[in-house]
């Protein structure tokens, strides 16, 4: 598969961002979920989850949260030699890999500025690899976005980044 092979298109210069607060009616699956696993209001310390048990919460939420604004989930946390890829899910045409950022608030920076360069080069490097072990065709339609969630808000950017990959698989 060469180089050209995935084709991430971004609509316009300018990312695209819908901010929203998961108390919003419309985000109703997405604070359950985080209410089931009672992570809302939860102080670190005694009785408080390890961050994998934790992310794996806040992609379920983000998951529901996708679900509502009409993507189809695929997949979550797809492993392979070159990254992690937090879910793949469908949006109309475009094959869209998500990366999902928590903070519990913004004293160390907002979750989505957390995606710098290297990150979403491993992102694209293991996107490449799911398009080929998935045998996609050369031409499908990709797209790279964000969910930052910061407390009870979500915050989705579509587009977030361009492929960042290099010119081979290995």
């Amino acid at each position: 598969m060469n180089p050209t092979a995935v084709r991430c298109r971004q609509k316009s210069l300018q990312m695209k961002s819908i901010k929203t607060s998961m108390a919003v009616s419309s985000n109703r699956a997405a604070v359950r979920v985080l209410r089931e696993r009672n992570v809302l209001g939860r102080e670190p310390g005694k009785g408080s989850m390890n961050k994998r048990r934790l992310g794996a919460v806040y992609e379920q939420a983000a998951a529901e949260f996708l679900r509502e604004q009409g993507y189809s989930v695929l997949e979550s946390n797809y492993r392979c030699r070159q990254g992690e890829i937090d879910l793949v899910a469908r949006e109309g045409r475009y094959l869209v890999f998500v990366e999902v950022k928590y903070r519990k608030n913004s004293r160390f920076g907002e979750g989505e500025y957390a995606v710098d360069a290297r990150k979403q080069k491993r992102i694209s490097q293991a996107a490449r690899w799911y398009l080929v072990v998935h045998k996609m065709p050369e031409d499908t339609a990709c797209r790279f976005d964000v969910v930052a969630i910061a407390g009870q808000d979500i915050t989705l950017i579509r587009d977030a980044f361009e492929f960042a990959g290099t010119a081979g698989l290995y």
